[in-house]
């Protein structure tokens, strides 16, 4: 079963949704016991592209721009084990530029 951690930007803060000014670096922590093979990145419903996706050890993590001027985005991340079992974490975030 693969684990992983709440997706959150950094820099945020704890509110909710959480504000982002201008951009922010969105990560999430991946483990499993096999390994991890891959976590993908959707804003709105839309797939972050893999070259957009920088990973460092078992953190996994974009630069996030909101889509417009107080958007309110829905991040959400997606890791996936090599047996293939999935979980996915969100959160909504309110974008300023």
């Amino acid at each position: 079963e693969i684990w992983r951690g709440d997706l959150r930007p950094r820099g945020a803060g704890g509110s909710n949704p959480a504000v982002v000014f201008r951009w922010a670096n969105v990560s999430v922590n991946a483990t499993d016991d096999v390994g991890v093979a891959g976590v993908t990145f959707q804003v709105n419903g839309r797939t972050v592209p893999a070259g957009r996706v920088q990973v460092t050890g078992s953190t996994f993590g974009f630069r996030y721009v909101p889509s417009r001027q107080g958007a309110r985005d829905t991040l959400s991340a997606t890791a996936t084990d090599a047996a293939g079992n999935a979980t996915t974490t969100q959160v909504t975030i309110l974008g300023f530029r």
